[in-house]
């Protein structure tokens, strides 16, 4: 599961070295890459895709997670037994960060009500 601002091509440098010995499956999260998206943010809809994708694979699976992927592939092993491993790659867990300023979300919102996305992620990241 790759972090916010990728898709499933995040992988592609190390794919291959997984291929040698695992079957790999790379989604692409709600609204990048080639998923469609919902108006409404909502982690467990994410996590809920995790689990719908490693229910669908019929086995037991690892699942690698990568910054806000991490977040949705922990939020998901708590949804199925299908999971066996879990490798959590840099994931923004609370705590761990400086906490967010109190305007921030608001600022954000502003600038993607003015349609200014790109100048809102800049100041997510």
């Amino acid at each position: 599961m790759h972090g916010l601002t990728a898709d499933h091509r995040r992988w592609s440098p190390i794919k291959p070295h997984f291929e040698q010995q695992f079957s790999v499956y790379a989604m692409d999260r709600r609204g990048r890459g080639e998923s469609g998206d919902t108006p409404d943010y909502n982690l467990m809809r994410e996590a809920e895709d995790v689990v719908a994708v490693v229910e669908a694979i019929g086995e037991p699976v690892f699942v690698l997670g990568h910054s806000h992927g991490a977040l949705c592939s922990l939020e998901a092993a708590l949804l199925t037994d299908h999971i066996s491993r879990l490798i959590l790659y840099e994931p923004p867990l609370p705590g761990i960060a400086p906490p967010i300023p109190p305007e921030i979300p608001d600022r954000m919102q502003a600038l993607i009500d003015n349609g200014e996305s790109e100048a809102a992620l800049e100041l997510f990241l």
